[in-house]
């Protein structure tokens, strides 16, 4: 049943929620129920999806999250809305209340809806690279926290050998907490974006400065993938030096065209030895960098 008042008399009615037209029983006027109702719903929804994308292009997170949870309130399967309500929620996040699973979240729901809209996948991957960016920045403030805390410890007051041992021991105990914390923020960046190299490098840093902290093999094994992206980073600098100077061999290899003579025959063979030579030694790099990327799994 919906309760209503008449327009006309006032009465207080009761209805049956079927009805999509009734007359009130006191006076006999006309009350249109479903249709209007329907039609102030649709005046809503496009008034309430406006008001989400304006706010949302004006950085108005709250009043974002605010129009496009009413326009869900309408239409649950509203892609644009969720979407909206998604990067939204996660702009609004703080250090001590990170949104963005909840973030996360509402794209899942988007992508049930519509899989095939390219929009929401999109929004995924930025979304976590903003995260990851977030997280980072949050882990460098953290890793300057902890070398002060550690700093501060260590060069405290020493008369003797003794107190420069309790004051590494204060010193390494008093950062431990701070130096976790910013390793799982650098951690939890790299996971979100897996190609940023910065953040393998930030976990190493973290953890060569506070090595005496017993790290977890989440942390070894980001060190080891960074280990290998720089190798394969070297192996690529020696293929462009290698090219180079194999280019230059064959220049002056072609410029002999034509020629005789004792030197220029010795030269030709010397040249052509060092074009196998570096040819070969361009194959075993070539085949090195076709190693898998271990980020890429």
């Amino acid at each position: 049943m919906q309760k209503l008042q008449c327009s006309a008399c006032g009465a207080n009615l009761e209805l049956p929620d079927e009805l999509t037209v009734a007359h009130c029983m006191y006076c006999g006027a006309k009350i249109v129920l479903r249709g209007e109702t329907a039609l102030n719903e649709a005046v809503n929804l496009k008034r309430f999806a406006e008001l989400a994308q304006i706010a949302i292009q004006a950085k108005n997170y709250e009043d974002a999250v605010k129009y496009s949870s009413l326009v869900l309130e309408i239409d649950t399967k509203n892609v644009d809305a969720w979407i909206i309500k998604a990067q939204a929620t996660f702009w609004l996040s703080t250090a001590r209340d990170d949104k963005f699973d909840s973030a996360m979240q509402y794209l899942e729901t988007a992508l049930r809806l519509n899989p095939a809209d390219p929009r929401i996948m999109e929004s995924q991957s930025q979304l976590r690279k903003t995260y990851a960016a977030w997280l980072n920045k949050r882990g460098l403030d953290a890793l300057n926290h902890a070398r002060e805390i550690y700093n501060i410890e260590s060069n405290s007051y020493a008369s003797g050998i003794m107190d420069m041992m309790v004051n590494s021991v204060n010193a390494k105990e008093e950062s431990r907490g701070e130096y976790v914390e910013t390793m799982n923020l650098f951690l939890t960046a790299a996971d979100n974006d897996p190609d940023t190299i910065e953040y393998l490098q930030n976990i190493y840093t973290c953890a060569m400065e506070a090595k005496w902290n017993p790290w977890g093999p989440a942390v070894i094994e980001k060190i080891q993938i960074l280990g290998r992206l720089n190798q394969k980073e070297t192996v690529k600098n020696n293929i462009t030096k290698i090219e180079k100077t194999l280019a230059e061999v064959k220049a002056k290899l072609k410029a002999l065209e034509g020629k005789s003579g004792i030197w220029a025959k010795a030269t030709r063979g010397d040249l052509e030895d060092d074009i196998k030579s570096l040819e070969s030694n361009l194959r075993n790099e070539k085949a090195k960098v076709a190693i898998e990327d271990p980020t890429k799994h």
